[in-house]
């Protein structure tokens, strides 16, 4: 049975290529995929195992997407293929069938207060409040100010969210963190250390995909500190493995400007 509620659609789809380059059939894909994940964690049983999906997950099949949007499975593997190479969404088959996961669930469908459901109660009382309490005074203002300054569009808040869906694929009970105070860090990283962005998300995947620093990298101010480690580390590791053909590309930048 689905969830019943809503979620968040931002306008700003309207205008990425991830929906202007979209076929009509990907683009049903793409809202049935929104509808479809998980609102909160939920846990299950299956011969005799406990299994466990995080906000902005589900649990599906081929199948099951293909009959919900309307269109053919072979639309659905296309759909998944390019979503996937967007970094829109993760998809991984497993023992009770074919997990996605929406990457950025958590900054775009994070919860807020909806001021239009409040009681008529609070309305009432509203109206009955002083003309001078609906100014706040300047300390109000850049206090709110401050809680706020970076943006989810930003490329700090970006590759901090970057850095915890990583760790939310390596420990799906993670908590989520004060993504001010982690942009905030990323930025020292980027405009003070002058790091290079598309450096700092591959030694993100590096640092989260090996047995010992992902256990040990789990901040912004972490990856920081451990900064120029890992990326000796990262560099030694590429010396392993056999290059590349061609040459590599600023695919960083796109998928940022690509991703929802």
């Amino acid at each position: 049975m689905a969830e019943e509620g809503w979620v968040k659609l931002h306008r700003c789809l309207l205008e990425k290529p991830i929906w202007t380059n979209s076929t009509p059939e990907q683009k049903a894909i793409l809202i049935t995929i929104l509808l479809d994940v998980n609102r909160k964690e939920k846990e299950w049983e299956w011969r005799g195992e406990r299994f466990k999906a995080s906000p902005g997950q589900t649990i599906t099949s081929l199948e099951k997407l293909a009959h919900k949007a309307g269109v053919s499975i072979q639309n659905v593997r296309t759909a998944l293929k390019r979503f996937e190479k967007l970094e829109f969404l993760t998809n991984e088959s497993t023992k009770t069938g074919r997990l996605i996961t929406v990457i950025n669930w958590g900054v775009y469908q994070a919860k807020s207060d909806d001021p239009n459901i409040a009681p008529n109660k609070d309305l009432t009382d509203s109206q009955q409040t002083p003309n001078k309490d609906l100014t706040p005074n300047k300390k109000d203002k850049k206090d709110k100010k401050d809680k706020n300054i970076f943006s989810p569009d930003g490329i700090e808040y970006r590759l901090s969210n970057y850095l915890f869906q990583h760790m939310k694929r390596n420990n799906p009970t993670c908590k989520e963190p004060d993504f001010q105070k982690w942009c905030k860090q990323m930025d020292y990283i980027l405009r003070i250390d002058k790091r290079d962005s598309t450096e700092v998300k591959t030694i993100i995947e590096f640092c989260q995909k090996d047995s010992f620093w992902k256990t040990n990298i789990l901040s912004v101010s972490k990856l920081r500190e451990k900064y120029d480690q890992l990326n000796v580390k990262r560099l030694e590791s590429r010396k392993d493995k056999p290059s590349s053909s061609s040459p590599a590309t600023n695919v960083f930048e796109k998928t940022f400007e690509d991703d929802i």
